[in-house]
């Protein structure tokens, strides 16, 4: 009898943990069992035809390289070196290379040469029109510049290709700050680059974006009252030629000598500009979320994007349909007390800045550095980053499909 009464106590509870189970919501989206390494090489950037073929950007051995995948990300074995002059390539922290595709066939990438000090200084373009067969002969984005540095690359709506960075005055008169330049010819060459602010911290990337009525966002870390280091946004309505006042996302008042190397990212759903980014509050290492409906000129309050998730950092934020999607690397807090290996955490975010449900997509071996995210058409996830363990660093790719349904956050 009390056999009996154990084994049912026992079936019932298994009854109610697979009740639970079964109402409990579901992720976002669906990730393969484990991410797989696809690559040699580090600070990886993804990008994806319509045709499905999948792209990879790649450093290794101071070359930059493409490589391309005809079936999805099973394998790439196509392998083509984007810069001329050989082991020239500059990258480390978030001063790394960046890939965009603009078309069906038009590729951009920049990144940062030595010169002939075999120093790094000079921001470098090429592009292919060929899907990425070729590449074309570098130009430079600003040679007036003394220093160009922490990056980024963006394509408006209207085919304009935008370089923001951190750096020396222009031709050698104005101090350190945030600039950008634009090519209005498809990277053939660049306009004069503008400032668009100074006091800036000097190793974390800016960000851009754009919405549908033309106007261009960016965002960057700020330094005032000596050592305070928040993230700063401003606009341009004339397609980046002047712009608008600095408008602080929130004050964080993170104090610190010293530069964290770690940007924001932005990304618009709408007319709403949202903002993730990394930050010290009360002593306490924190990822927030905030928007922005008018024109990034105030801001809402912070959420929180990391949930219970260590040492969060390094967001990338992406829209897709009626979603914006994020990315960012940490350590699970049940994992080793805390010191578990770096994995890829995702969640969305829907045009009310509802949270979806977080999702742990892992990591190979190592721990996970500089997680990228892309969506293809019309539920493919895909979400990509570096690994060094043993002396090797490794491109890691995970796949995903977005499931349907509204989720929410607990």
């Amino acid at each position: 009898m009390r056999g009996f009464m154990i084994s049912a106590a026992r079936g019932a509870a298994a009854l109610v943990l697979a009740l639970v189970l079964s109402a409990a919501p579901a992720g976002p989206v669906r990730f393969e069992n484990k991410p797989r390494a696809v690559a040699t090489g580090v600070f990886p950037q993804v990008a994806v035809r319509v045709t499905g073929d999948v792209s990879l950007l790649t450093v290794e051995g101071g070359d930059l390289w493409y490589l391309g995948s005809p079936d999805g990300g099973d394998s790439f074995p196509a392998r083509v070196r984007v810069n001329e002059a050989p082991h020239e390539v500059v990258a480390h922290g978030e001063n790394i290379p960046i890939l965009v595709l603009h078309s069906m066939r038009e590729f951009y990438v920049v990144w940062q040469g030595r010169d002939a000090n075999h120093e790094g200084s000079a921001l470098r373009l090429a592009r292919s029109t060929d899907w990425g067969t070729t590449f074309s002969k570098p130009v430079p984005v600003d040679p007036g510049s003394e220093s160009q540095g922490f990056y980024t690359m963006s394509v408006s709506p209207k085919g304009i290709v935008y370089v923001a960075w951190l750096g020396g005055g222009q031709h050698g008169g104005e101090g350190s700050g945030v600039y950008i330049a634009r090519s209005a010819n498809r990277g053939v060459s660049f306009e004069k680059s503008v400032r668009v602010a100074s006091s800036v911290c000097p190793c974390c990337r800016p960000s851009l974006s754009f919405d549908d009525g033309g106007t261009v966002y960016i965002s960057w870390r700020g330094v005032s009252h000596g050592d305070v280091r928040d993230i700063q946004v401003a606009s341009s309505a004339d397609g980046g030629a002047t712009w608008s006042k600095p408008a602080g996302i929130a004050e964080d008042n993170w104090r610190l000598n010293g530069c964290p190397h770690s940007g924001a990212s932005l990304a618009v759903l709408g007319k709403r500009l949202f903002v993730a980014w990394h930050t010290v509050r009360e002593g306490t290492s924190q990822l927030y979320l905030a928007w922005s409906d008018d024109g990034g000129k105030t801001f809402s309050p912070r959420t929180n994007l990391r949930g219970t998730v260590l040492d969060a950092n390094h967001p990338m934020l992406a829209a897709h349909g009626n979603k914006v999607g994020v990315v960012f690397q940490g350590r699970d807090p049940n994992d080793n007390q805390g010191w578990g290996k770096q994995n890829a955490y995702y969640r969305e975010i829907d045009a009310r800045g509802t949270l979806s449900a977080l999702v742990n997509a892992g990591h190979l071996d190592g721990s996970v550095n500089y997680p990228e995210l892309l969506y293809e058409e019309p539920d493919h996830v895909f979400v990509v980053w570096h690994e060094t363990s043993d002396e090797h660093s490794r491109v890691v790719m995970i796949r995903g499909r977005r499931n349907g349904g509204d989720d929410r956050a607990n």
